[in-house]
């Protein structure tokens, strides 16, 4: 979020971030995506306190792209996204694993 710095741009991100992932899984129809993204919130929230912010921006373009994806209805496109976010965000959080 623009002009937002510190405690507040990661909890602006975090409460930004857990609702396109939850509308998303309702989204897909499939309840068992959806009860998962459910369950791994608590777990998702305690990785975002340790996530980098200036991974914000690069989150949410990606987030935009499947969003734009979607809403014209292009399944293909919407996939290709949504692939291509999953593998972007496991080579962004790979190095904390790593590390701890």
């Amino acid at each position: 979020m623009p002009g937002v710095e510190g405690f507040a741009a990661i909890a602006a991100f975090t409460a930004q971030d857990a609702r396109f992932h939850h509308l998303l899984a309702e989204q897909s129809g499939n309840r068992m995506l959806h009860d998962a993204v459910v369950r791994l919130r608590a777990h998702l929230h305690l990785f975002r306190l340790h996530f980098p912010t200036a991974h914000h921006g690069t989150s949410g373009r990606e987030h935009l792209r499947i969003v734009d994806a979607v809403a014209t209805g292009d399944p293909d496109a919407a996939g290709s996204a949504m692939r291509g976010h999953l593998l972007a965000a496991a080579d962004r959080h790979l190095p904390f694993f790593e590390r701890s």
